[in-house]
């Protein structure tokens, strides 16, 4: 075994002792292995100086969030497995550019729903828009997880490995009782198809570039200019529900978010939330208006037409 491999393995173990979950574990251990192959020396052999010139020769072509993920998985490296007591922000600050996301309006939901073609995915992706769910989420759904009399879904192991419950709309109840009908298995809702696209009788889910490459497609054929990801789905279910008047908070609990700063961030998105906060500050300053009078009519031009502004004028010279 190379000194790489010991540590890679330390990592591993360290990964799943802090109950890390699969994505995080995978981004950190990619993280390790990129500055395995672009360093020269052992890992514990490595000073802050060495990290902050390999942070800054790795600026030059990677992105911000993937930078991020980098000094994230190598802090965890050096503070869980060779105990270093570094000073990360001294090491190197990333700042990831807080931008809103695309989402689609009801018009736009039906055009791009109508261009997707395979009755398997336009189910899946209308679960995932109908509950707000992440993609992941969508493919995990077993029948068991469907109560059809309480027209709930019970979501398991979401994001922070939290349970929720999420109302099932009448239709999406409709379609998924009649996409699983048509292939009855037992395992999931979803589950992995054959090349001719029959769903196979064992314990494994559609995969998820299979749906995510369908919702490209649709999006690309229906001719909508956004930037657009199987993501945006869920953002626009949440931003609609604020748009119907659901309660923030109620979205929150819906969504499975830990923090309502997380949800907060619809209210930004929905034009009805826009157009009642310009409302409100229109009426707000309303109560100003007597500002707008004075003796001077040239500072109250906006009162008067350009003729009876005249007219007064010639009366107050009289």
């Amino acid at each position: 075994m190379t000194r790489f491999e010991y540590f890679y393995n330390s990592m591993k173990r360290e990964l799943s002792l802090q109950a890390k979950s699969e994505k995080t574990q995978e981004a950190y251990l990619r993280a390790l292995r990129r500055i395995g192959k672009r360093q020269n020396k052992d890992l514990n052999e490595i000073s802050q100086e060495d990290i902050k010139e390999y942070f800054y020769r790795l600026k030059l072509c990677y992105s911000m969030p993937s930078l991020k993920a980098d000094r994230s998985g190598l802090l965890f490296f050096y503070t869980y497995v060779l105990f270093r007591d570094w000073d990360w922000n001294k090491i190197i600050r990333v700042r990831v550019k807080s931008r809103l996301p695309d989402i689609l309006s009801q018009s736009e939901l039906s055009h791009v729903f109508s261009y997707v073609n395979k009755w398997r995915f336009r189910v899946c992706l209308f679960t995932i828009y109908s509950m707000g769910l992440r993609i992941s989420e969508a493919l995990r759904i077993r029948p068991g997880d469907i109560c059809p009399d309480r027209k709930l879904l019970h979501v398991r192991d979401g994001k922070t490995c939290r349970d929720r419950l999420v109302p099932i709309p009448d239709l999406t109840l409709i379609m998924i009782n009649d996409y699983w009908l048509s292939h009855q298995n037992s395992f999931y809702i979803f589950p992995k198809v054959n090349k001719r696209g029959i769903a196979l009788q064992e314990n494994n889910q559609m995969s998820i570039p299979s749906v995510q490459a369908a919702f490209r497609m649709a999006v690309l054929e229906s001719s909508v200019m956004k930037r657009l990801s199987v993501h945006s789905l869920r953002h626009s279910y949440a931003t609609h529900l604020l748009e119907s008047g659901v309660p923030i908070l109620a979205i929150k609990e819906v969504l499975g978010h830990k923090s309502i700063v997380t949800t907060m961030v619809y209210m930004r998105l929905t034009n009805v939330m826009q157009e009642n906060r310009n409302e409100q500050i229109r009426q707000l300053m309303s109560q100003y208006v007597f500002l707008n009078s004075c003796d001077d009519l040239s500072l109250n031009l906006s009162v008067y037409s350009k003729d009876e502004f005249h007219q007064l004028k010639g009366k107050k010279n009289e």
